[in-house]
Parts: C-alpha cells; structure tokens; sequence
C-alpha cells in the first residue's frame, strides 16, 4: 500500500517481474486505488504517479546499475 497524503488515501501496488532472457528482466507496475485529485484538488495525480516510478525510482535504478531504461511508451515511438 502507498499513502498518498495525511488523510489516508491508499492505493495498492503490484510489481510483476517476468524474465525475458539471461540479460533482460520486464517489470510491469500496476497500481490501483490513485485519487482523481490532489488534496487542493488539482488534476492529474495519475500521471504525476507514472513519472514518479519512471524518474524517482527507474532511471534511477538503470542508473546505478548501468542498465538500459525502457518503457513501454517508449517502444511505441
């Protein structure tokens, strides 16, 4: 469970590690449960949550371990 601020809002998440090959590793993040809005009602919690795994704690871990970082959007392009 994550708390996203002082008045107990939770959301759950589930981490699904799947192994493609000796050197490659998906993680699938799944996450339910994220508010519509902040507590100052401002939009956009769902997104500022993907950025936040994407940057605080992804780019951060390819980083340190010298891994490349992907994600699915970036597939796309």
């Amino acid at each position: 469970r994550v708390l996203f601020r002082s008045d107990n809002v939770y959301s759950s998440v589930t981490l699904q590690f799947t192994s493609i090959d000796s050197a490659v590793t998906e993680i699938h993040v799944h996450q339910t449960g994220i508010p519509k809005s902040d507590r100052y009602n401002n939009i956009g919690v769902a997104e500022s949550v993907e950025k936040g795994w994407i940057d605080m704690i992804f780019r951060k871990i390819s980083m340190m371990l010298g891994y490349t970082f992907q994600t699915e959007r970036s597939e796309e392009r």
